[in-house]
């Protein structure tokens, strides 16, 4: 199983702290980063090959990589365009490096390594972590659903099923993979790059058979703000 973490975007709601560096790289402790973290609870469940996506400073993830974890598998996948696409368009070129079974998660997502345990110890084959017990948020992901299955997700969703908080860590089967990636191969070819790789999912979720898996009670969040970093930053302490 290889991990997939998509670190091409800007982080522009981060401030001064990305002016130099991508969002992965933002200190939690003095010995940890949220990239060497995720990285560290990866290779610790047993997940050692890894496809990186990388954007701006992108020379920065692959040089910290190295003096951090010298001994990993990584393939990096370059975004050039990454200040006019979203990451469906990093998808699309690490599509060769991603047809099989997958841990995908966003790189500024920070959580507790029983998540990552569970998930891979959950017999159903393709899964994404809710939050039930969260209130929906106005600006983050959701999803839509229907008997435990995924219909929709998105930050404003247009399916009336109930609704929950999603945070955008995955695990997928090499089919899972290869049917979202030649659904993202179409939207790229159609010129639709500025939107999320979600958004091709919704297209053919009612094949998908996604579930979800609710981790109330746990932690996972993503890093989006300055606030959000020192909610983590307490919570990892």
């Amino acid at each position: 199983m290889k991990a997939l973490i998509l670190n091409s975007g800007i982080g522009s709601r981060m401030g001064s702290l990305t002016s130099d560096k991508p969002k992965c790289m933002v200190p939690l402790s003095e010995s940890e980063t949220i990239l060497s973290r995720q990285i560290k609870q990866l290779l610790e469940v047993g997940v050692s090959d890894f496809v990186i996506t990388i954007g701006p400073f992108g020379d920065l993830i692959p040089n910290y990589i190295q003096e951090v974890y010298p001994d990993i598998s990584v393939i990096y996948i370059r975004n050039n365009l990454y200040a006019e696409t979203n990451y469906i368009y990093s998808m699309y070129l690490a599509r060769d490096s991603i047809q099989e079974e997958l841990i995908l998660l966003h790189g500024d997502i920070v959580m507790e390594k029983g998540v990552l345990v569970d998930i891979l110890e959950d017999s159903r084959e393709n899964l994404v972590v809710v939050d039930k017990s969260a209130v929906l948020p106005e600006k983050d992901f959701k999803c839509a659903i229907h008997n435990e299955f995924v219909q929709e997700i998105g930050v404003s969703l247009t399916v009336q099923s109930p609704q929950v908080f999603l945070l955008p860590v995955y695990k997928l089967s090499k089919k899972f993979m290869l049917d979202w990636l030649k659904e993202i191969e179409r939207f790229v070819s159609e010129g639709k790059t500025k939107v999320y790789a979600e958004n091709a999912f919704n297209t053919i979720s009612d094949t998908m058979n996604l579930e979800i898996f609710d981790i109330s009670g746990d932690f996972c969040m993503e890093v989006d703000t300055l606030d959000d970093l020192s909610v983590a930053i307490k919570s990892v302490l």
